[in-house]
């Protein structure tokens, strides 16, 4: 019995901690390169393919261009491509957006978005539904063509 309860107790805590972090994540407030604050729930009733990187990360950098290729090639208008920088030198995320040449829905987040995501290491992507849920917490990158492209080409 004390162990049934324990294990229903632990799914419990897991649950609520996974739902907390989805409504936490999707509520933090997000800066645009022109200082205007944004939020992911902004983009309730769209998916959302997310791409946490920094200026500083090498194999973020070498996933820009397979993002922005897939941004253009997909087909799909239910599907948002959000790019979210953890720089904390936001000077460094401008620089490395021109340099790259990075148009879309670019980000810089606060520290508290990769707690609160539990990301421990980047370039990490995630994808939302439409409800701001997290449908997978470690998606496949840009890089891994077809595989990707077939997630977010069936999105509806």
């Amino acid at each position: 019995m004390k162990q049934r309860l324990l294990i229903l107790w632990i799914f419990v805590a897991v649950m609520c901690g996974q739902a907390v972090a989805q409504m936490s994540a999707t509520n933090v407030q997000l800066t645009d390169v022109n200082g205007e604050k944004h939020r992911l729930s902004d983009f309730k009733g769209k998916y959302l393919y997310v791409d946490l990187w920094a200026s500083w990360c090498g194999p973020c950098n070498m996933e820009i261009p397979y993002m922005q290729e897939l941004e253009r090639s997909l087909d799909n208008d239910m599907v948002e491509f959000v790019a979210i920088s953890v720089d904390e030198d936001v000077d460094s995320w401008k620089v490395a957006l021109a340099r790259h040449n990075m148009k879309g829905h670019q980000f810089i987040a606060p520290p508290e978005l990769s707690i609160i995501l539990r990301v421990r290491s980047i370039p990490r992507y995630i994808i939302f539904d439409t409800e701001g849920k997290i449908l997978y917490p470690n998606a496949p990158r840009p890089s891994s063509g077809d595989m990707i492209k077939k997630i977010l080409s069936e999105l509806k």
